[in-house]
C-alpha cells in the first residue's frame, strides 16, 4: 500500500482497476485529467464500509491493507498489477538492449575500439553474431537476440536478452 501512495506505483497506470473487486467496476483510483494523473477517488467502499478519502487519504490507504492482504479479489488484483509491472520492465529492458546493440554495432562497424573495452564479453558476443550474419545492417541486430545469454560486464550474474 505504501508503494501505491508514495512509491513506484504512485503515478503508475498499473494501479488503475485496483479495488474493482470491492468497488466494481472501476476500483479505488481514477484518471483525473488529460495528463493521465492517477488519483485516489474521493470516496471508496471496502467490505460494505464507505471511506471518505477526501477527508483522510491515510484512512483509505489503511483500509486497503487488509483488502490486498487477505481478500481473494484484492490478492488477485495485486498479482495482476505485479504482472503488468513485470511486463513493462521486460519491454523497457528489451528497448534498452535493442538501442545498445545498435549503438555497439555502429561502434564495431566504424572500427572504433576505444569504447569496446568497457564490456569486452558483450562486445565479443555481438561481434560473433555479426560475423555469423554479415549481410545484416546494424539495425538488424537490434531486434532481440532470442535465447542468447548476455555476458555480465561487471562480474555480476547474467541477464537474458
Amino acid at each position: 500500500v505504501n508503494s501505491l501512495r508514495f512509491g513506484d506505483l504512485a503515478s503508475s497506470t498499473a494501479k488503475l482497476g485496483l479495488g474493482a473487486g470491492a468497488m466494481p467496476p472501476d476500483g479505488f483510483f481514477e484518471q483525473t485529467n488529460a495528463y493521465s494523473t492517477i488519483a485516489l477517488k474521493d470516496r471508496i467502499m471496502i467490505g460494505g464500509k464507505s471511506y471518505d478519502c477526501a477527508a483522510s487519504e491515510l484512512g483509505c490507504y489503511n483500509a486497503m491493507k487488509p483488502y490486498f492482504d487477505s481478500d481473494p479479489s484484492g490478492k488477485k488484483e495485486m498479482g495482476d498489477v505485479c504482472s503488468k509491472l513485470k511486463g513493462q520492465v521486460k519491454v523497457d529492458a528489451q528497448l534498452e538492449q535493442s538501442t545498445l546493440r545498435n549503438a555497439m554495432c555502429q561502434q564495431i562497424s566504424s572500427a572504433s575500439s576505444a569504447t569496446q573495452t568497457l564490456c569486452e564479453p558483450l562486445w565479443g558476443q555481438l561481434e560473433q553474431i555479426i560475423l555469423q550474419h554479415p549481410s545484416k545492417e546494424c539495425p538488424g541486430y537490434s531486434f532481440g537476440i532470442g535465447d542468447t545469454v548476455l555476458p555480465p560486464c561487471d562480474g555480476s550474474s547474467t541477464d537474458r536478452g
